[in-house]
């Protein structure tokens, strides 16, 4: 029987650190630069009980998700805004794919997450869970006519409290931590994609649109992150 060996989050960064440390050791391997770069990676696999086998496997290629994370059906404005939310701030690529439905050319969409598997397995987890909570909290504390006003605060509150995170450095999975294979295939993946304006409405109900905004912001969405982490 074969074993793995799994990586909590904190040793994937060591590992990270260690690659990186060994890259620049290979990059200068004739100047005091390189030679110090390789004996600190020595020094964090002895200390963190690495073996030369775990960081390449972890630096091996990893497998690679673009798959919907919906069914089609005609997408909510609300919904489209939510998962892009989530996709910039967890790792992922998002966009929309479009089918006609029948003969008369009704079209339903589905929303489609790119990123490596753990990636879009956290992302996919995410979304429906910052989804419930818009549609528990909005069916709750509003009436019909100012529920649009209460959802573009809602994902407003999200966006104010990811952006706040990233200001503090609460090790949110920002866009500047995708990992490098992504952007690079996401460039060539996305280079035919058309890119459509969605129509979103305008704020009506300013009392409603600031309490979807405080619940936004309160729901923690990169606490429920590190919990999953933690699980797994």
């Amino acid at each position: 029987m074969i074993k793995f060996k799994i990586m909590n989050s904190q040793q994937m960064k060591i590992i990270e650190k260690v690659q990186g440390l060994l890259a620049l050791a290979q990059d200068n391997k004739n100047d005091a630069e390189g030679h110090s770069a390789l004996l600190l990676a020595q020094k964090l696999m002895a200390k963190y009980n690495l073996t030369k086998k775990d960081v390449a496997e972890a630096g091996a290629k990893k497998e690679i998700y673009d798959y919907p994370i919906t069914p089609y059906k005609q997408l909510r404005w609300w919904e489209k805004q939510l998962a892009i939310v989530i996709a910039d701030n967890f790792r992922v690529k998002c966009y929309f794919r479009v089918k006609k439905c029948d003969e008369i050319q009704n079209k339903e969409s589905c929303i489609i997450y790119y990123g490596t598997k753990d990636d879009w397995q956290l992302a996919q987890t995410l979304y429906y869970l910052a989804l419930e909570q818009l549609q528990f909290y909005s069916s709750i504390q509003i009436k019909n006519q100012s529920l649009e006003s209460y959802r573009l605060g809602f994902i407003s509150g999200l966006t104010r409290d990811f952006n706040e995170q990233k200001n503090e450095n609460k090790n949110l999975m920002v866009q500047s931590n995708f990992p490098a294979e992504i952007i690079e295939l996401w460039a060539n993946r996305s280079e035919q994609m058309k890119s459509t304006a969605e129509k979103i409405p305008t704020v009506k109900d300013l009392k409603a649109y600031w309490r979807g905004v405080d619940t936004g912001e309160k729901i923690q969405i990169n606490k429920k992150k590190q919990e999953i982490a933690n699980e797994n």
